[in-house]
């Protein structure tokens, strides 16, 4: 078990660390230790981290669950991070990443997981909660798990996580429960699968004006398969855009199907505002 104390005074200089300031239990990044703000330039494949297995730990209090942020390697992707799994494809190997976020200064995002130029990559069977009823919910931005606008070309799995996401009172913050940003350019026949999580209780119950949703694609790549997820008592009180699922960059071929959205409530109080079960924009 680690815990921390959910810092988040301070945000990371520009580099590897931009996106996961704060407290993180789990990091993984290309720099040296002693100067963490500092890409490396890789220039063989010994340089990479690869095929790690981050397997059966509990994190709490944290600002960032786990960071795993690498080398942004030019195509054929040689000299990339590959085949790091958070969490695996049988029962006990996942993590439980619980009450993040929520530090006394929380202008910047946090999130469960931040995941930045990877390639080939699975988050499987984790339980992301950001309040589980001892936590607190946090004042900017939160992005849950989140794929962050790099690996171009890169592949993953996404599947069999349980995820729990509650904002907080910032009613100008947008809240992702699945942030999917990555691969944007390079689509090589990569494939990414969205498949069998649970989006439980996710819930914005301010008065926000911004978007909420479970879950949000913007990539490019060749293959995009979200089948078989459930959205459960998903929950928007604001009058911003709500969306369940929502993919909004063209990609190869799209299939979202199978997926069951159940108990969606809806309760904006100045305004109407727009909600979509699914949307493709």
């Amino acid at each position: 078990t680690i815990t921390l104390n959910r810092d988040n005074f301070v945000a990371a200089a520009a580099g590897p660390r931009q996106n996961g300031s704060g407290s993180v239990a789990i990091e993984f990044i290309n720099s040296l230790r002693t100067s963490v703000g500092t890409a490396l330039a890789i220039s063989a494949v010994s340089g990479a981290s690869s095929n790690n297995k981050i397997y059966g730990n509990t994190i709490q209090n944290c600002h960032f669950g786990i960071t795993l942020s690498g080398f942004a390697a030019p195509s054929p992707y040689t000299l990339a991070d590959q085949n790091n799994e958070i969490g695996g494809n049988t029962v006990g190997t996942g993590n439980n990443i619980v009450n993040f976020g929520g530090g006394a200064t929380s202008t910047n995002a946090c999130g469960a997981m931040l995941i930045n130029n990877q390639w080939s990559f699975s988050i499987q069977r984790n339980l992301v909660n950001n309040n589980n009823g001892t936590g607190l919910n946090h004042g900017g931005s939160n992005r849950g798990i989140w794929l962050f606008n790099s690996s171009a070309g890169a592949s993953a799995t996404i599947k069999h996580n349980r995820i729990s996401i509650a904002a907080g009172t910032n009613t100008g913050s947008i809240t992702w429960c699945l942030d999917l940003e990555m691969a944007t350019t390079g689509a090589n026949g990569n494939t990414i699968n969205i498949d069998s999580n649970e989006f439980i209780n996710c819930t914005n119950t301010s008065a926000s004006t911004v978007a909420f949703t479970a879950i949000w694609l913007n990539t490019a790549a060749t293959n995009v398969n979200v089948r078989g997820n459930r959205i459960y008592g998903f929950t928007y009180l604001g009058t911003g855009t709500s969306q369940c699922i929502l993919s909004q960059l063209a990609c190869g071929n799209l299939n979202i199907s199978n997926n069951i959205i159940d108990s969606v409530t809806l309760g904006g109080t100045t305004g109407s505002g727009t909600h979509h079960n699914i949307g493709v924009t």
